[in-house]
């Protein structure tokens, strides 16, 4: 099972489809920024050497698989970045803190001065 992939997988391509789609309708540029996966897996790795760190991770997975088909992404979105901020602080701080790091990064590196940049997550 690809737990990282289940829980935090991005958007899916007929997600980012209609993204596309709207973007050229009004003459904008897409640019998809986010760390790549493989920088990911290895600071998670690297932070989750402990079982009981790894436990914490497991924890989470399970109650996000569980709350998947009735959350809301804007009703319950905070409550899950809570879980899994309490379940496992290192799994938190490389999927959030240093994943949105990196993304406001690519996202300033990428923005045309002057131009209004419209960020979808």
């Amino acid at each position: 099972v690809d737990l990282l992939g289940n829980i935090h997988g991005g958007l899916l391509g007929h997600e980012f489809a209609l993204i596309l789609k709207a973007a050229r309708e009004v003459g904008a540029a897409v640019v998809p920024v986010d760390r790549p996966q493989a920088a990911i897996r290895s600071r998670v790795g690297q932070l989750l050497w402990h079982p009981k760190l790894l436990q914490g991770l497991l924890r989470y997975g399970s109650h996000s698989l569980l709350r998947r088909d009735s959350a809301s992404a804007t009703r319950d979105a905070e409550a899950f970045r809570e879980e899994l901020e309490k379940c496992c602080p290192a799994a938190y701080r490389v999927l959030v803190e240093e994943r949105s790091t990196c993304m406001a990064h690519e996202i300033r590196s990428a923005a045309t001065p002057k131009e209004e940049v419209f960020v979808v997550c």
